[in-house]
């Protein structure tokens, strides 16, 4: 990975900017790699359920299937799998290091999320789309 792409990278992570550089999935299915895409398209600050990217890649049905391909998520930082969450709310899983981290890097971006008395982090209210 040369200097200029790590820049670009790091760049992106810390600002309102996408990473547009070049990503390799060489063992991903075309499925896994259309999630991947379509996932970026989630603006910073703002968070989709699981349905909601199924739906948007014409597979209503397919929301464990997205939660499997974001499970493969080569580049959770640079692909922001952190902004799907569950249909009731709550974050889900994160492969980029766990609840705690999903949780942390909603509200660096702005999202109010709150621990509840169980444990799980969720949605505060009024917050989501």
């Amino acid at each position: 990975m040369s200097t200029r792409m790590i820049a670009s990278i790091l760049t992106s992570i810390l600002s309102d900017r996408p990473y547009r550089g070049p990503l390799w999935f060489p063992s991903h299915t075309p499925f896994q790699r259309q999630v991947l895409k379509k996932l970026q398209e989630i603006p910073r600050g703002e968070v989709r359920s699981y349905g909601w990217l199924a739906k948007r890649l014409e597979h209503p049905r397919a929301s464990r299937a997205v939660g499997n391909a974001l499970a493969w998520n080569p580049f959770p930082y640079i692909i922001p799998c952190h902004r799907v969450i569950r249909a009731d709310g709550r974050l889900g899983q994160y492969s980029g290091g766990g609840d705690n981290m999903k949780a942390r890097l909603l509200a660096y971006e702005g999202v109010s999320v709150g621990q509840g008395k169980d444990g799980t982090w969720k949605l505060n209210e009024g917050q989501g789309n």
